[in-house]
C-alpha cells in the first residue's frame, strides 16, 4: 500500500516557526504565527550585511573560548585545587594561558581586529547592550583570573585544609575575600555567557545581519 501524501493545505500554515513549534511540542494558531513573523519583519535588518572578522579575530576567539569551557570543566573544586599544590598549580597554568588569549583578543579588536561587527544602522539599544554585555564578559574574566592568582599566590601562608579528608581547616580573612570575589565574578560570568549566547541568536534568528556569520570559521556566502 502506498503511503498517504499529506494534502496542501496540510502545508499552507507551516513556515519555519510552526514547524519549530511542532518539534517543540507547542500549539501555535494561524494568528499567533502571523504576529510571530510580523514582529520578526519588522526587527530584521534591511540594509548592508556584517563585514567579516579578520581570520586572526576568528581564530583567536575560538581558541579563548574553547579555553573558557576547559576551565570551568576543570573548575578548582573538580581538581581539589586548594588541598593538592598540583592541582592549584595546574590551575594557574591555565589561568596564564587564558589572560594570554584574552589579553591578546582584547588589544586586537581594538586595533587591527577592527572592532564590533554591527552594521551602522543598528539599534542605539543594540550597540549599548552589545558593548554592554562585552565590557562585562572581559572585565568578569580578568577578575576571576587576578582573584584566582591570588589564592595560589596565599594559599601556602592563609590556608590550612586536611589534604586526604580535602577538608578547609581555616583560611584568612584576605584568602575568604580572594575565594569569596573569585566565586562571584564566576557566576556573573554565567549570566553575561548566557546574554552573549542569547545575543547571537538574536543576530542569527531575527536580525538576520551577518554579525553571526562575521565570526564563522567557515566561508559564510552572506560575507563573502
Amino acid at each position: 500500500m502506498r503511503p498517504k501524501r499529506r494534502k496542501p493545505q496540510d502545508r499552507a500554515f507551516r513556515p519555519k516557526t510552526a514547524r519549530s513549534a511542532a518539534w517543540a511540542g507547542l500549539n501555535i494558531g494561524e494568528a499567533n504565527l502571523e504576529l510571530i513573523n510580523t514582529i520578526r519583519g519588522a526587527w530584521r535588518h534591511d540594509g548592508a550585511m556584517a563585514n567579516k572578522h579578520t581570520w586572526v579575530t576568528k581564530w583567536v576567539h575560538w581558541l579563548a573560548a574553547a579555553l573558557l569551557l576547559f576551565a570551568v570543566i576543570t573548575n578548582g573544586d573538580v581538581t581539589g585545587a586548594l588541598f593538592r599544590p598540583s592541582a592549584m598549580q595546574f590551575e594557574v597554568y591555565v589561568g596564564l594561558a587564558m589572560s594570554v588569549c584574552y589579553g591578546f583578543l582584547w588589544l586586537w579588536s581594538r586595533g587591527p581586529g577592527g572592532g564590533t561587527r554591527l552594521p551602522l544602522t543598528a539599534p542605539k539599544w543594540e550597540s549599548l547592550l552589545s558593548r554592554g554585555v562585552h565590557t562585562g564578559l572581559y572585565l568578569s574574566i580578568a577578575a576571576i583570573l587576578l582573584t584566582g592568582f591570588a589564592m595560589a599566590y596565599l594559599a601556602p601562608t592563609d590556608l590550612i585544609v586536611n589534604g586526604p579528608a580535602e577538608q578547609i581547616l581555616d583560611m584568612t580573612s584576605r584568602f575568604s575575600f580572594a575565594r569569596d570575589a573569585h566565586e562571584f565574578f564566576a557566576g556573573l560570568l554565567g549570566w553575561l555567557f548566557a546574554a552573549h549566547f542569547a545575543g547571537a541568536l538574536w543576530h542569527w534568528f531575527v536580525r538576520r545581519d551577518g554579525v553571526m556569520e562575521s565570526i564563522y570559521l567557515w566561508r559564510s556566502k552572506k560575507n563573502a
